[in-house]
């Protein structure tokens, strides 16, 4: 399997878990019922596939220091979750 289409089965996963789609995953919109899921996509693909962030933000069509910024909000939401 490629990496692209391992990344968008883990997109479709995500996607499929929220009750969104792939293109509203890696869309443009800002709204948290997708954002949160985006960065969670971007913390997976790092975790799963040890991914660079500029690899990642290539996938995702975004800046890798937005890669980097989502991946710290997707920890963070995990860490309050689990206190």
């Amino acid at each position: 399997m490629t990496a692209l289409a391992r990344f968008m089965a883990l997109a479709d996963e995500i996607a499929e878990a929220h009750g969104i789609n792939r293109c509203e995953l890696l869309g443009t919109r800002r709204h948290p019922r997708v954002v949160h899921p985006r960065q969670e996509l971007c913390l997976r693909a790092q975790e799963r596939f040890g991914w660079s962030t500029t690899r990642i933000g290539q996938m995702v069509n975004r800046d890798h220091s937005t890669v980097v910024h989502s991946i710290q909000q997707a920890r963070a939401r995990i860490a309050r979750d689990l206190a």
